[in-house]
């Protein structure tokens, strides 16, 4: 009986909360594939309780994090997509070291650095 109650205490726990900025566990977080040499996939999913602006913010901030260890100064978002059954935003950019995308652009090119400082403060806390 005391085990049940222990279970039924922690499963009410993790799903009170929102998901973390974390990478894909069981509450769930991000994941990310490399298409090709400087195209990526990043997604996040979240619990039931995790926002939609707050996945988009956790998939951006992965972007950047990817961007700069690549060793990449911008990135332009080519897709994004959502599936609000399963709570997850999908982002799907380039990496690259000129401000414009080729069309010229500026309206989903993302200094990679500024992003990351400004969401970090935000989502990621010691």
């Amino acid at each position: 009986m005391k085990n049940t109650l222990a279970l039924v205490l922690m499963v009410f726990g993790l799903v009170g909360c929102t998901t973390p900025y974390q990478s894909k566990g069981i509450t769930g977080g991000y994941t990310e594939t490399q298409i090709s040499e400087n195209i990526w996939k990043v997604s996040a999913a979240g619990n039931a309780f995790t926002s939609t602006p707050k996945l988009n913010d956790y998939a951006l901030l992965r972007a950047s994090e990817l961007t700069i260890n690549k060793g990449y100064k911008y990135f332009v978002v080519v897709n994004k997509q959502r599936d609000g059954l399963w709570n997850t935003n999908e982002l799907f950019f380039e990496m690259t070291n000129d401000k414009k995308d080729e069309s010229g652009a500026l309206a989903f090119t993302y200094n990679a650095k500024m992003l990351y400082e400004s969401l970090s403060e935000k989502y990621l806390k010691d």
